[in-house]
């Protein structure tokens, strides 16, 4: 919950939904991991990455456009407020337009 309280607030929020915005899975690797299921693969299973993670951001409507190059400076904002590790590589990118329900970062 740390992450909700210190990270969230700088970045605009977290929200599972918002009129006007969509919401955008990034795709990265990482030798840090940082999701529950890397932590499992490297404390349980001895896997030592890189990590294949995730994390959702909600974009307005029409800053989003079908290019890999429009989410590259939103992934950067990510790693400056340390919610992705500085060392992790944006690999791609999945827009959710059917999902209301998961979380993610606000960028207003």
């Amino acid at each position: 919950m740390d992450i909700v309280k210190n990270i969230a607030p700088r970045l605009g929020g977290l929200l599972s939904y918002k009129l006007g915005f969509i919401k955008i899975k990034l795709h990265f690797t990482t030798e840090e991991p940082k999701h529950i299921r890397s932590y499992i693969l490297k404390n349980t299973w001895g896997f030592n990455g890189p990590y294949l993670e995730d994390v959702c951001v909600l974009m307005r409507q029409e800053a989003v456009f079908q290019d890999y190059f429009t989410f590259i400076p939103i992934f950067e904002l990510l790693q400056l407020y340390n919610v992705v590790s500085k060392t992790a590589v944006f690999r791609n990118y999945t827009i959710l337009d059917e999902d209301n329900l998961t979380l993610a970062y606000l960028m207003d």
